[in-house]
């Protein structure tokens, strides 16, 4: 774990005194996405996706004068890398709700989506108060 996040700081280095090279952005993009997958595969690596991401947000800011398309295609690439992870772990809803080749029209998955949307705003809150 202390060695992933050395090498994740090593190539946030390479970056800054590379000049933001696309290169040394694509290196660090790939680190980064590494590091997501071996926090996935062992937990003992949990904390290099925060080191991370600190790096990112580090380096973005710290990028002096990025071209408007090399910066909006580096920070949509750790915006992925990041956030992925983090929607997978959202609940989803209305997948595989029907068979491909039945009829499903918009009124039923308006039906469909009122009835899921209720259950997810019912309270679940429990209180012991009393009157």
């Amino acid at each position: 774990s202390a060695s992933a996040c050395v090498g994740a700081l090593q190539l946030a280095i390479l970056v800054a005194i590379g000049g933001f090279a696309p290169l040394h952005w694509g290196l660090f993009v790939l680190i980064a996405a590494a590091g997501q997958v071996l926090a996935w595969r062992d937990r003992s690596f949990g904390i290099v996706p925060t080191i991370s991401l600190a790096l990112s947000a580090l380096l973005l800011a710290l990028w002096p004068a990025p071209a408007s398309d090399w910066f909006a295609l580096v920070a949509l690439s750790l915006a992925a890398i990041h956030g992925g992870p983090l929607l997978a772990r959202v609940p989803h809803h209305l997948i595989d709700i029907c068979d491909p080749a039945e009829p499903y029209s918009v009124g039923s998955f308006l039906r469909d989506a009122g009835r899921v949307m209720a259950q997810i705003a019912a309270p679940t809150v429990a209180s012991n108060a009393t009157a």
